[in-house]
C-alpha cells in the first residue's frame, strides 16, 4: 500500500506505548532512508530501585545527519522511561552535516530478572526511537568513534563491566482505523529504527551475599546445635528450634521487602526455604530423639543425634553450593 495513495483521515495511527499519534507521509518515501549517527556519554547512574523497577541517568546525546528537513533530536523519544529535563540544547551545521545535541535527565523503567538474587546481574538500557519518522525515512547508527561513560560514573552497590551501543529494527502493529473491517488496514505494520545503549553492571564480589544471608545461616547453626543437648532436656531443645524458625521468618521478610513483586523463585528464595526445611528438620529430630529416651532407648537416641549432627550441616552447605552455582 502506498501512504500517499491513503486518504488523510487514515493517518491517525494507534501505537502500543503511545510513541505516535499522528503519522505524516514521509518525504522520504520513494528514496534511500536518511542516515543519522547518533552517540551518547553517560554522566551519572543513581536511584537503582530493584523495588519500584526503575533507575535514573543522566547523559549527554548528539546527532549528526545530513537532511535539513529532519530534526531528529527534537523528534527523539525515550522508549523505556521518561524524559525529566533535556538541557544545554545546541543545533549547527558543521560543513555538510547537521550537529545537534543536549544534556538529558531520565527515569527508566527497568523490569529486574531477580532469579540469580544477590549475585545478579542486570543491562541498563537506554533506548531512543525518532517519534515521527520510520525507518523507511531515518535509520540510526551508532557513533562508535566518541561513545561511552564517564570514568567517574560509579552505581551504588554495583560494578559497570562494559558498555555498548547497538541498533535494532521495531516492528510495531499499526491500526490505522480500530473499527475498520478492511484485513489489509488492520495489518498495517511499521519498522522504526531503535538506537540502544546498554550499561553492565553486577555485585562486586560476595559481601552483599553474605551480609544478607548471615542472619540466615546463624538461624540454621542454632538449630542444629539443638542436636548437642541431652534429649531428656526437651524444652531447650525445641526452644533452639522455635526461635531459629523465627529468625529465618523475619530474614525473608527482611530480604523480600527489597525485591518487586515476581512470580519467579530466586536464589534468596531457594536459600530461605533449605534454611526452614533445615530447621524444621531439627525440630523434628529432636522430638524423635527425645521419644527414644524416654522409652529407655538412650543409646539409639545419641546415635541418631550424631547421625543428625553429621548429615545437617553437609546437606545444608550442599545447598548453598548449589544455590551459588547453579
Amino acid at each position: 500500500m502506498v501512504l500517499s495513495a491513503i486518504p488523510s483521515r487514515y493517518f491517525r495511527l494507534i501505537l502500543p506505548l503511545g510513541l505516535i499519534s499522528a503519522f505524516p507521509t514521509p518525504t522520504h518515501a520513494a528514496s534511500k532512508p536518511v542516515v543519522v549517527t547518533v552517540g551518547t556519554f553517560v554522566n551519572q547512574i543513581y536511584g537503582v530501585d530493584l523495588k519500584n523497577n526503575s533507575f535514573n541517568v543522566d547523559f549527554y546525546i548528539w546527532c549528526r545527519w545530513n537532511d535539513d528537513s529532519l530534526h531528529p533530536l527534537d523528534s527523539l523519544q525515550l522508549v523505556n522511561g521518561r524524559i525529566n529535563s533535556k538541557s544545554a540544547v545546541t543545533v549547527k551545521r558543521v560543513g555538510d552535516l547537521n550537529v545537534a545535541s543536549a544534556r538529558i535527565a531520565a527515569t527508566i523503567t527497568k523490569f529486574w530478572n531477580m532469579e540469580r538474587f544477590p549475585l545478579d546481574r542486570h543491562e541498563l538500557t537506554i533506548e531512543l526511537e525518532d517519534g515521527i519518522a520510520d525507518s523507511n525515512s531515518l535509520i540510526y547508527q551508532p557513533d562508535r568513534a566518541f561513545i561511552g561513560a564517564a570514568e567517574d560514573v560509579r552505581v551504588p552497590g554495583w560494578t559497570i563491566s562494559r558498555t555498548a551501543p547497538s541498533v535494532t529494527t521495531h516492528r510495531y502493529k499499526v491500526r490505522i482505523q480500530p473499527d475498520s473491517t478492511s484485513p489489509e488496514e488492520q495489518s498495517t505494520q511499521a519498522l522504526f529504527s531503535r538506537y540502544v545503549y546498554s550499561t553492565f553492571i553486577e555485585r562486586p564480589g560476595y559481601g552483599r551475599f553474605v551480609k544478607l544471608f548471615l542472619g540466615l545461616f546463624v538461624s540454621v547453626l542454632v538449630a542444629y546445635l539443638a542436636f548437642f543437648v541431652r534429649p531428656k532436656d526437651l524444652s531447650p531443645r525445641v526452644g533452639l528450634g522455635t526461635g531459629a524458625i523465627f529468625a529465618v521468618a523475619a530474614n525473608s521478610f527482611s530480604i523480600n521487602s527489597m525485591l518487586p513483586e515476581t512470580g519467579e523463585i530466586t536464589m534468596a528464595d531457594r536459600l530461605i526455604l533449605g534454611a526452614l526445611t533445615c530447621v524444621a528438620s531439627s525440630i523434628l529430630g529432636t522430638i524423635w530423639s527425645a521419644q527414644l529416651s524416654y522409652r529407655g532407648q538412650d543409646d539409639a537416641s545419641l546415635r541418631f543425634d550424631r547421625a543428625c549432627a553429621r548429615i545437617l550441616p553437609v546437606a545444608y552447605i550442599s545447598l548453598i553450593g548449589y544455590c551459588v552455582l547453579a
